[in-house]
């Protein structure tokens, strides 16, 4: 997938830490089928090494997506709506 060129060299602000609780972890682990217990199970991501719950690595889609928020309107429009090309 190619970048959408007004989005080449963009630089966006920082933002608040996207703050996360433990049930919507354990919510979007479920939605992905994650099955590591570190993502459900406070017990297992402590003996770990983690302080809580880990949130899938697919999850950093759902922060990109409130970054994009940032950018504008109409280069996020036609970024939807380039094709993708064969799957």
């Amino acid at each position: 997938m190619s970048v959408n060129p007004e989005l080449q060299g963009r630089v966006f602000p920082p933002v608040a830490p996207y703050l996360v609780g433990r049930e919507k972890v354990r919510e979007f682990s479920r939605a992905v089928f994650a099955r590591n217990p570190i993502n459900h199970d406070p017990a297992a991501a402590r003996a770990a090494g983690y302080a809580d719950v880990v949130a899938p690595p697919t999850f950093a889609v759902v922060v990109q997506e409130a970054t994009l928020a940032q950018a504008p309107r109409r280069a996020r429009r036609r970024d939807r709506l380039q094709p993708r090309g064969p799957r």
